[in-house]
């Protein structure tokens, strides 16, 4: 009975690894639309979404926005992007690029 008793806590055990880690995957369709409207605002400011290292995002609940965050790949580009995004609206608050505003 003992390595049932085994085979069945293993089995378990890897349906929870195996849950946690698709919800750790699983993007929001809100916060999907957040960063598809950071890397537009990237490219409408002549940079390349390609030429960053995959967003950081975190979401604000008492604000109710987005804060992406892209770091550059190469040490060319001049610092970060920070850009934040009303939840509700899907307009940009505030965007910089290294110390300046993002224009």
């Amino acid at each position: 009975m003992k390595p049932l008793h085994t085979l069945l806590f293993l089995l378990v055990c890897g349906f929870f690894v195996f849950a946690s880690a698709c919800t750790a995957r699983h993007t929001s369709s809100n916060e999907e639309r957040a960063i598809a409207i950071a890397r537009d605002t990237l490219r409408e400011h002549k940079l390349k979404p390609e030429d960053f290292d995959p967003p950081e995002v975190h979401y604000n609940t008492n604000k109710q926005h987005w804060a992406i965050t892209f770091w550059p790949k190469s040490r060319i580009i001049d610092g970060d992007v920070f850009i934040v995004v009303d939840d509700k609206t899907g307009k940009i608050i505030s965007a910089s690029h290294g110390l300046g505003h993002l224009e």
